[in-house]
């Protein structure tokens, strides 16, 4: 019988949706996502223009390398770098070309028995980037004839980013698809983290409490749910099974009050924080902060556990405070089981 009373304890927290639901939905924008960038990333590209053809950024290039130098110039963020800038020798002009240090392997090893073909997108060079290739050039060639008024009779306008391809939004499909599902292993691994502890509460609950009397009174029709906040109030116990199932008899609790959690200022979520005669602090009725049936229900549950446990401390004042204070806490408790004792 013991082992029936528990099932119908597990039974209540199954009611609760809420983990599955967001796992399943994490899983299915996860899937989604990803397929969309499989989607993308195997779309044809398009022929790429040869780089003087360019007329502005963005567009898929291409171009015959014949030599290139080691990078001469990068760029950072937050001392890692990010981006290298390589110079090569084309048909008729320089390139500036951004590449990965395996591009640039790839490309050295091609050089030496052919010309290499570079796509990617094209980019406008920078001012800054600009002065490095005309001090790099003038270097390189030992003169000083190359300035900013005559850059494009040597160097086109545009570099080419061989890290980039017009299929490049697969990736972030594809990344943000990823985290999606990790998000949604994630909770289902909390979700069976709280299955356990809701397990190990109905073993505790079955210690110190009567099951079989527990299941009574769910059967009565006095019984009362809030299904916003997951709270059920019995005759004698409440029931919350808002995150892990617990089971808190009345005479039990010494203090109640409301509290909430804020992000940027703005209430969240909100739940009531009980404290029992043991001196722990539990946690009944979490629910959003937003939507007015979620305020009506949680106002409710609030006043409802008030009319059951009329001999408790309500509110987080500063009397109820000090009333609980390590100072002051087992007097307050046994003036309360003194009072609960006399009814």
């Amino acid at each position: 019988m013991e082992n029936e009373n528990k099932k119908e304890l597990m039974r209540i927290f199954y009611k609760n949706k809420m983990f599955n639901k967001v796992a399943i939905g994490f899983l299915l924008v996860g899937i989604f996502l990803f397929a969309i960038g499989i989607i993308i990333q195997s779309r044809e590209l398009p022929n790429a223009l040869a780089l003087e053809d360019v007329t502005q950024e963005d567009q898929y290039v291409k171009e015959d390398v014949y030599a290139i130098t080691d990078y001469f110039a990068t760029y950072s963020e937050d001392d890692i770098v990010k981006d290298k800038y390589y110079l090569a020798v084309g048909d008729s002009m320089l390139y500036i070309l951004n590449l990965d240090y395996n591009q640039y392997v790839d490309i050295c090893t091609e050089l030496e028995s052919n010309l290499y073909t570079v796509t990617g997108m094209s980019e406008p060079v920078s001012d800054e980037l600009k002065k490095l290739a005309i001090d790099t050039y003038n270097e390189i060639y030992e003169t000083d004839a190359l300035n900013e008024s005559n850059f494009e009779t040597v160097f086109s306008a545009y570099l080419i980013n061989a890290k980039r391809t017009p299929n490049d939004g697969a990736q972030i499909f594809k990344d943000l698809g990823i985290i999606s599902l990790i998000c949604s292993v994630i909770f289902v691994i909390i979700y069976i983290v709280i299955i356990l502890k809701t397990k190990r509460n109905i073993r505790k609950v079955a210690e110190e409490y009567d099951l079989a009397q527990i299941s009574i009174e769910l059967s009565f029709p006095s019984k009362l749910e809030y299904q916003k906040t997951k709270t059920i109030f019995l005759d004698t116990y409440v029931i919350d099974y808002s995150t892990a199932l617990d089971v808190i008899r009345y005479e039990d609790i010494v203090w109640v009050y409301p509290n909430e959690h804020r992000i940027n200022g703005i209430k969240s979520a909100q739940q009531i924080v009980v404290v029992t005669k043991d001196k722990k602090r539990r946690v009944i009725a979490e629910t959003d902060a937003f939507g007015k049936e979620n305020k009506k229900q949680f106002e409710s549950t609030y006043n409802e556990l008030a009319k059951r446990r009329p001999n408790a401390l309500f509110g987080y004042t500063k009397e109820n405070i000090d009333a609980m204070s390590k100072k002051n806490i087992d007097e307050t408790i046994d003036k309360i089981t003194e009072k609960d004792l006399k009814e």
